[in-house]
């Protein structure tokens, strides 16, 4: 029906509506009423698709700020040689980094000579990584070493360091102990 159509109609049914235009007047009544519900249907899936796809949004943003806050630790941790890319079982000494069954590298803490006298390591995963640099950034190597003596220790294995590491070795402080360390065993050495 066209719009001089409903003006008619209208006209007709102020003025002197016949049997017809009240059924006819009824029966678009209806049409429209279903046209409404079926538009307010349409627009309530409308508003929840884009509330559930604004929540998925959210919720991927979330896992790939995740996924990049990880990777930016583990990067930082490797550049500041607090970690290295190892081999599966925690061998340290190769020439081909190793990688893990879902093809992404091996992350591992270098922990040489603290706790056994021998070459060692602890693997971290990725997901550690914020963790981690942060224990790094805030209280440097003895952190480390303390974080790897806790995950030891949870795991029943030997978590006591053999040597103190009470200081930093890469610190002025750190270094200039080791040196006094040699120096007094080298005049020891020498009588």
């Amino acid at each position: 029906m066209n719009r001089e159509d409903l003006i008619a109609l209208n006209e007709r049914l102020r003025t002197n509506p016949t049997p017809t235009d009240i059924e006819y007047a009824r029966k678009e009544i209806q049409y429209w009423h279903m046209e409404a519900c079926r538009f307010k249907d349409a627009y309530e899936q409308e508003r929840e698709m884009r509330t559930f796809l604004g929540e998925a949004a959210e919720g991927d943003t979330a896992r790939l700020y995740r996924a990049w806050d990880q990777y930016r630790c583990a990067h930082l941790l490797l550049a500041n040689d607090h970690s290295f890319i190892g081999k599966p079982g925690g061998a340290i000494f190769f020439i081909i980094p190793g990688v893990s069954q879902e093809g992404v590298p091996l992350l591992a803490v270098n922990v040489n000579d603290v706790f056994y006298p021998a070459a060692d390591c602890e693997e971290y995963s990725y997901e550690e990584a914020p963790e981690l640099w942060e224990i790094a950034r805030l209280q440097g190597w003895p952190g480390i070493i303390k974080w790897v003596k806790a995950r030891r220790k949870a795991r029943g294995e030997a978590h006591e360091p053999w040597r103190a590491m009470d200081d930093d070795p890469n610190t002025y402080e750190g270094l200039k102990a080791r040196v006094q360390e040699l120096e007094k065993h080298l005049a020891e050495k020498q009588g």
